[in-house]
């Protein structure tokens, strides 16, 4: 796995293989507009990426890579669309999982750069994206933890 630093973020990858009785563990919502990322609104318990955490909280810079909500979720297994990574977190018992965490959504390169350049419609953008993280999302998105009846 690997971490790369940039100028608002970070983005790194990580290597998850799950059991027979457990999902990934993921509340996500697609991002929306033209932007194909998954925006992870919570970690779920008993889930694999629960246990990856757990993992990572040792005390090292590991705990960067914890996954948390607001992190972007853009590339599963090379797919680095909607429904094609819903389909490999659901299908594929190795996931390889590419991870981005804006320090700001202001810093988002989906924005546009006529939105940055007008702070009160990237205000507007930003805050769109975090209510999009509250809001109910359809169980489409629901990436299951476990043995569920």
């Amino acid at each position: 796995s690997r971490m790369i630093f940039f100028p608002g973020g970070v983005a790194f990858d990580f290597t998850l293989r799950l059991a027979a009785d457990h999902g990934l563990g993921l509340d996500v919502v697609p991002l929306g507009g033209n932007c194909p990322y998954l925006l992870v609104r919570q970690v779920l318990p008993h889930g694999a990426v629960e246990a990856w955490n757990k993992q990572c909280l040792d005390g090292s810079t590991a705990h960067i890579k914890a996954l948390r909500p607001g992190d972007a979720l853009v590339c599963v297994n090379g797919f680095a669309n909607n429904a094609a990574m819903l389909r490999e977190c659901r299908e594929r018992a190795v996931l390889k999982l590419n991870i981005v965490r804006y320090a700001s959504w202001f810093l988002h390169p989906a924005l546009s750069p006529a939105l940055r350049s007008n702070p009160r419609a990237a205000a507007t953008a930003y805050w769109q994206g975090v209510r999009r993280l509250f809001r109910p999302a359809p169980n489409d998105y629901l990436l299951s933890c476990g043995t569920e009846a």
